[in-house]
């Protein structure tokens, strides 16, 4: 076997010549060899330097061999060790070799011994190495058995293990937690223990086929809690096999969907929600796939274009070539992701032009990715005709359009179940904090007007990562962290007299440069975004979430208190203590059943809130 570097062997012998002569021999074949006379300078010289193999000689000066071996195996583990004993020493061979010696050599009278010696070292090189390797063997068994071991346990799915007759070997933490029973009530018992009585047959129909197999994926299956509470899981089962491929036991694994079913559920109605708006709003309402076919068209849009049945159609055939180029621009944008507000003229079928003011989103499928559009039309027709009416036109258009954000901007958060309220309560709080921090009146309603549309952007973001239970991986942390540049892109065109798109671009940032989505720090964050940084966290944290429960007010006042200065700007923190605090009269916005503390808007008669959420009056409360 080649070594990098020469085998280096103390040879402890007190006959000199015999010695050197050992010495001479097995450097010709590669070793290099240290000698020493005696037992004790043996012992010393064995200290001093690293030996790959030693050698040692029964009848020494000063130590004899064994007592040589008690010695330096009492300091450690012994290297490959070789004892040279004479004709008829078998005894000290044996006594040797249960001090350590990996192998003995009778010294003859003709020195023939000396041939045997370079494949005795080897042998016992030989020796160590299949010791050391099974050691290393032993000692991955025990890490890789000790992964698996954390790794079952700390698995948040349910997982089991399961012998071939279907009894429950083990079970981890998650399930046990969910289940309601202790490990030792269901070690032991079939699998059928908690499974809910209709999916028994399901359930042995199975266990047939992993039988078979070896393994089954994702089927949708109930079990039954302790306590007789029925759970939606979707089954996958892996085997253990020996050698041979005989199953030795099975791994289960049960993914929880309980919640999932729900909220898809509640998504169908939102869906449903979402229709009976496009048919309601003033605006026409529009939704093209991404070949720009028309697949929705409420009856206002149908109106304005003068066609019945534009479903099938190309949305293109409706604009003449200056302003297909308008539409194909912002289509593009459309398909890479982005949200925007432009205005557009359309010729219905009877030849009529129609003035649009056209605000239009992406829409994203499950994995996220972008399968159409849709837009709200807003004619303007009569106000660009109207020369007379020019000067209440900007307010008419805001109004109408401000009506149908805000409905859009209800539907987004309902498809979060939730989340539902949000934005008002958001709003209600910076409303009030503003207040305190002596904002003027018109500055309050552009706060306000700001908090209701802060979240517009997460329409471009996934309804399954809005509603993940779960922690999100790297690619849903910066999908949701895209929501304030696309609230951004959808309302910079708007001509608002408030820095509102600026406000909602900037709600993520923080004051020591740690947010999103640029990054900012201090003064390079505008008043009102600070102010909605902290309404929006203060909304957050007193609201049950998917992933977490909702704080106390208490636990909420002292996390502000905790980053005052280091997140969060110290005034906009006071303020928020002090409208918190009771120190004037508020009004609660009322929408969670899931709050633990009230969300606050002001009550001044020359409060600015919009008259869309449900109020009542409050004094003082805290």
């Amino acid at each position: 076997m080649a070594q990098s570097e020469p085998i280096r062997i103390l040879y402890i012998e007190d006959d000199p010549g015999l010695a050197r002569l050992v010495q001479k021999r097995l450097g010709r074949v590669g070793y290099t060899v240290d000698i020493a006379s005696d037992g004790e300078e043996g012992i010393a010289k064995y200290h001093a330097d690293s030996y790959d193999v030693v050698f040692v000689d029964q009848s020494l000066p000063v130590y004899e061999g064994l007592e040589v071996l008690r010695i330096l195996g009492s300091q450690g583990p012994l290297p490959p060790t070789i004892m040279i004993t004479g004709t008829g020493d078998e005894r000290v061979a044996v006594e040797a070799m249960k001090l350590g010696a990996g192998d003995y050599i009778v010294k003859d009278v003709g020195g023939g011994y000396l041939e045997l010696l370079p494949s005795v070292i080897e042998k016992v090189l030989d020796q160590r190495r299949a010791a050391e390797e099974k050691q290393r063997t032993e000692e991955t068994l025990q890490e890789s058995e000790e992964r698996l071991r954390q790794f079952f346990e700390n698995e948040p799915e349910y997982c089991y293990m399961v012998s071939t007759e279907g009894i429950i070997l083990d079970v981890n933490t998650a399930a046990l937690t969910v289940l309601g029973y202790k490990k030792d009530e269901l070690v032991g018992k079939a699998m059928e223990t908690f499974f809910a009585p209709e999916s028994l047959p399901k359930l042995k129909r199975l266990i047939v086929q992993w039988k078979k197999t070896g393994s089954f994926k994702e089927q949708e299956i109930r079990i039954l809690t302790k306590e007789g509470t029925r759970r939606t899981v979707m089954l996958s089962t892996g085997a253990v096999r020996n050698k041979d491929g005989t199953i030795l036991y099975g791994v289960a694994v049960q993914r929880d969907i309980t919640e999932h079913e729900r909220i898809k559920e509640t998504l169908q109605k939102t869906e449903e929600h979402l229709r009976i708006i496009g048919e309601g709003v003033s605006d026409g309402f529009i939704y093209v796939d991404r070949n720009g076919i028309v697949l929705f068209c409420n009856e206002r849009m149908k109106d304005i274009i003068a066609d019945p049945h534009p479903e099938g159609k190309p949305i293109s055939a409706f604009y003449d070539e200056e302003n297909q180029k308008i539409l194909a621009q912002n289509l593009n944008a459309r398909w890479e992701g982005k949200g925007t507000v432009y205005e557009i003229v359309l010729t219905d079928k009877v030849g009529r032009r129609h003035n649009l003011l056209v605000s239009g989103t992406p829409y994203r499928d499950k994995r996220g990715a972008i399968q159409g559009a849709f837009g709200i039309y807003h004619d303007v027709t009569d106000e660009r005709e109207a020369a007379k009416v020019l000067s209440g036109y900007k307010e008419a258009l805001k109004d109408s359009f401000f009506g149908t954000t805000e409905a859009l901007s209800k539907v987004i958060e309902d498809r979060d179940p939730y989340t539902s309220g949000h934005s008002t309560g958001v709003a209600g709080l910076a409303e009030a904090i503003a207040r305190i921090m002596g904002f003027s009146e018109d500055e309050i309603t552009g706060i306000y007007i700001a908090g209701v549309l802060h979240d517009i952007g997460k329409m471009a973001v996934p309804v399954e990562i809005l509603v993940k239970p779960g922690r999100l991986n790297g690619m849903e942390i910066s999908l949701i962290q895209m929501h304030p540049q696309a609230g951004y892109e959808i309302l910079k065109g708007i001509d608002f007299p408030w820095p509102v798109a600026q406000a909602t671009l900037q709600h993520h940032e923080r004051m020591n440069g740690s947010g999103y989505p640029h990054g900012l720090k201090g003064d390079e964050i505008i008043p009102e975004a600070r102010i909605l940084a902290v309404a929006d966290v203060m909304d957050a944290m007193t609201h049950h979430r998917p992933y977490r429960p909702a704080f106390s007010l208490q636990e909420a006042v002292a996390e502000i208190k905790k980053e005052r200065g280091r997140l969060h700007d110290p005034q906009v923190v006071d303020a928020c203590l002090e409208v918190l605090g009771g120190e004037q009269p508020f009004v609660i916005s009322e929408y969670s059943t899931n709050s633990t503390s009230p969300h606050f808007r002001s009550r001044s008669k020359n409060s600015s809130a919009l008259p869309t959420t449900t109020m009542v009056r409050a004094s003082g409360r805290r």
